[in-house]
């Protein structure tokens, strides 16, 4: 689905211009990653919960040049989906 498609599904859901709809998803998407970028976790009841997640930086072996090099530490965005949904999606 993309992002005009899910406008005009909210637009029709909740009865709304697609302006409206597109103004709605914009603020929902910009308050969610505020708060990923303050580290902050976002749950959502029923759909799932969004985390930021310190990787610590690690040696990997590269078999193309036949060495080691150093992945830096780095932030990884991680998504853990709810019980309920898991249960949707796997027809449960």
């Amino acid at each position: 689905m993309t992002t005009a498609e899910l406008v005009k599904s909210l637009a029709k859901r909740l009865n709304i211009s697609q302006k409206q709809a597109r103004s709605l998803l914009d603020s929902y998407v910009d308050a969610i990653t505020h708060q990923l970028l303050e580290k902050n976790t976002v749950m959502l009841r029923n759909f799932g919960s969004f985390t930021v997640k310190d990787i610590a930086e690690k040696r990997a072996y590269v078999p193309a040049k036949k060495s080691l090099c150093i992945i830096p530490a780095h932030q990884k965005l991680h998504f853990k989906p709810a019980k309920n949904l898991k249960d949707e999606v796997n027809g449960e």
